[in-house]
């Protein structure tokens, strides 16, 4: 049976957009997402994770790179111990957040020389290092980590973009199409002519921007009826649409169906 899902806190200071914490996990931790990016590096123990519906056996040098749009969950056999980054995408590299987006998996194991590199990089992380360029550094050490992680993965072809500003855009829809970002606001975002943006994007995409994103929402939103417990309307918001209505109708047209006879047929 699918847990209740819950938006996990995060926890970044006022100061930074990274984190690092060593954890020890005993029991069970059900389904949550984030806000935020984020790392776990089992080093100890054993158990079974969940990533977007799928199962992972968990281990030492089991490793998941999750975006905000990843939800998972833990059963734990023997005590596991974790290393946990977390990161903002700002000014990460938008290159490896393209590849990230089209990485079809979310959960690697890792061999244990490239663990113990893994290890040192996140030793190298929580150094104690100060001054202007203390954030930048801990960028640096991110990226490296997220290379790490897609020399592991298994990767599709992201779509092939001309212009490096219109493949900005589309990585930040594809991790805030949530919160609806007109078409406007997006070109401007990334220093676009709205006539010049619209053209681009579909020229490189295929779709058009209203296309594109209403797409992206109703993909995650089968998603989360799939595999979560989730209300409906939670799911609505979480999925970026402000009324269950509108939702609902634009679903069925996509899908044929409407969301809970979806639900229904995946029990």
């Amino acid at each position: 049976m699918r847990m209740k899902s819950r938006l996990a806190q995060g926890n970044f200071s006022d100061f930074t957009d990274y984190a690092i914490e060593y954890k020890n996990i005993n029991g069970p931790l059900s389904v949550h997402w984030h806000d935020f990016y984020e790392f776990d590096i089992v080093t100890e123990g054993s158990g079974e994770t969940v990533c977007n519906g799928k199962k992972y056996s968990m281990k030492r040098g089991t490793v998941s790179l999750l975006s905000p749009l990843d939800f998972h969950e833990y059963s734990v056999y023997e005590n596991v111990k974790l290393i946990n980054i977390q990161f903002h995408e700002r000014d990460i590299n938008y290159e490896l957040l393209d590849k990230l987006s089209f990485a079809k998996n979310k959960v690697i194991c890792m061999e244990e020389e490239a663990l113990l590199n893994v290890e040192k990089l996140c030793e190298l992380f929580n150094s104690d290092v100060k001054g202007v360029f203390s954030e930048e550094y801990r960028k640096k050490i991110t990226e490296c980590l997220i290379i790490s992680f897609l020399n592991y993965a298994d990767n599709e072809e992201s779509p092939d973009i001309k212009y490096s500003n219109i493949k900005k855009a589309v990585v930040y829809l594809n991790t805030h199409f949530f919160l609806s970002p007109s078409m406007s606001e997006t070109a401007e975002r990334f220093y676009f002519n709205p006539s010049y943006f619209s053209r681009a994007f579909k020229e490189n995409t295929g779709l058009t921007y209203k296309e594109y994103l209403r797409r992206l929402k109703l993909e995650y939103s089968s998603i989360l009826i799939k595999n979560t417990e989730l209300p409906l309307i939670d799911i609505v918001v979480k999925s970026g649409y402000e009324t269950q209505s509108h939702f609902i109708r634009e679903f069925k047209n996509y899908y044929k169906i409407t969301p809970m006879k979806f639900r229904e047929m995946q029990r």
